[in-house]
């Protein structure tokens, strides 16, 4: 559930957004065991973080039955939180983001949720900050650490973050240079035969894609050692146990997908799923 947000905001600190996350896990937690005619009303600080952006981008209280309100709060928390600008963020909305519907704002109001989302999450925005020294550090050579992650270079432009599980993102030839057509200078590093831009937010999301990635795997291999693991995608685990087994695998997958790993003990994950006799989304 909502691993890259729950990710970037454990990586930079921005604790309201993981209070947030952990309030409305917990009334998930509640009424789930309970009859829906048993369940008492949601209250309006256990809604999750996209109902409660979508807040701002509407002028009012959004709740998860607001399917496309709450959608548009989604793409502003997953999107903004990697530096996206509002003439982008414009654009993604009007081409359907995360295969969406298509949504038409005027960029003075991308702007304003632009400006927003940043000073809410002003924890995040100076993660972006960090991640820019970064770079200059790996082309430099020096070397530092944050959290989990550590990094470093060759004194030569070759340039490393080294993750938790002793795998790393590699950074080579990394180089400065001056875009004409954008009118700044900008990073870039050698990727196969092409060179592609790095910058503070484009880091940020690498960063918390892998680390993202490092739990979904390593909660994969606790599954596998009580139920066999068959595939995955994203943040998505599927097993195939016998299925008289099928309800027990399925507690069991929730429990471990909802474990943190060692080296970020205080993040919050939740997760959601079922069981059938076929694959089925």
């Amino acid at each position: 559930g909502q691993i890259e947000a729950r990710v970037n905001g454990w990586l930079w600190d921005q604790t309201d957004l993981l209070e947030a996350f952990r309030k409305s896990d917990a009334y998930a937690a509640e009424v789930s065991a309970l009859p829906k005619d048993q369940r008492r009303p949601m209250r309006e600080d256990e809604r999750d973080a996209y109902c409660r952006f979508g807040d701002v981008v509407y002028g009012r209280t959004i709740w998860k039955k607001d399917e496309l309100e709450r959608f548009i709060g989604k793409v502003c928390v997953l999107g903004l939180g990697f530096q996206m600008g509002a003439a982008k963020f414009q654009t993604t909305l009007a081409k359907g983001a995360l295969g969406g519907p298509r949504v038409n704002f005027p960029l003075s109001q991308c702007e304003h949720i632009v400006r927003t989302y940043r000073a809410a999450n002003y924890r995040i925005a100076e993660g972006w900050k960090i991640c820019t020294q970064i770079i200059e550090d790996m082309a430099l050579g020096v070397s530092g650490a944050h959290k989990c992650i550590s990094w470093g270079g060759d004194g030569d432009g070759n340039g490393w973050v080294l993750l938790p599980n002793g795998m790393s993102l590699k950074y080579p030839n990394l180089r400065k240079a001056r875009n004409e057509e954008k009118g700044f200078e900008e990073w870039t590093y050698q990727s196969g035969e092409m060179r592609k831009k790095i910058y503070g937010g484009l880091l940020c999301e690498n960063l918390v894609q892998a680390l993202a990635r490092i739990i979904v795997a390593e909660q994969m291999l606790m599954i596998d050692k009580k139920y066999r693991c068959v595939m995955t995608t994203h943040d998505e685990v599927v097993a195939h146990p016998k299925l008289r087994e099928a309800e027990k695998c399925y507690q069991f997958m929730y429990q471990c997908m909802t474990t943190p790993l060692w080296w970020c003990p205080d993040i919050p994950l939740a997760a959601e799923g079922g069981w059938a006799e076929n694959y089925s989304k």
